[in-house]
């Protein structure tokens, strides 16, 4: 009986983990410019790059001297997904206006 009230987190003795807290960090005016560069494309016809995409990108980022390569990859298709949104957003808007 005792395994099974540790196994669905029952027992008191156990402790909780904290979760570690995330800050956001903005981007620089070079790294928007880089993301634009390398995948303005995608946000345009509003296709999200795959991982093999982004971490290509990342390659000719770094032989180029860029610093978008620091960026984790799916925060870069997370980026992607948000502009995409953000520009159907306001497609909408523009055809709901006279």
């Amino acid at each position: 009986m005792r395994k099974i009230q540790s196994w669905f987190g029952t027992n008191p003795s156990r402790k909780k983990i904290p979760k570690k807290s995330t800050s956001y960090k903005r981007y620089t005016k070079k790294e928007e410019q880089e993301f634009d560069k390398y995948f303005g494309d995608y946000v345009r016809n509003g296709i999200q790059p795959s991982r093999e995409d982004v971490e290509s990108a990342f390659v000719k980022n770094k032989r180029s001297g860029g610093v978008l390569y620091k960026r984790l990859w799916n925060t870069i298709r997370q980026r992607v997904w948000g502009r995409i949104k953000l520009n159907k957003e306001k497609n909408k808007r523009r055809q709901t206006i006279p």
